[in-house]
């Protein structure tokens, strides 16, 4: 809704059908894996973010924290 698509416009973008699209949205399917990493990146939010797990789309480095995951030292990526 926030980007104002449709799952028409949606679904082929993911590259899944309208009607799995739609099981998702209804909770009467989940999306695998792969699909999840898919659609967080079409919308640019961090995968915990789509499972429930953050409440902020963005915020990778205070999730990762809050799970005692850190990155390698010396690490400068994002």
């Amino acid at each position: 809704l926030e980007h104002h698509l449709t799952q028409e416009e949606l679904a082929p973008e993911l590259e899944i059908s309208r009607s799995t699209l739609g099981m998702y949205e209804t909770g009467k399917r989940e999306p695998d894996f792969e699909t999840l990493e898919i659609i967080a990146d079409f919308f640019n939010v961090d995968m915990n973010y789509l499972i429930g797990f953050s409440d902020d789309p963005q915020d990778w480095e205070k999730i990762g924290n809050e799970e005692g995951i850190f990155p390698p030292k010396g690490y400068e990526g994002d």
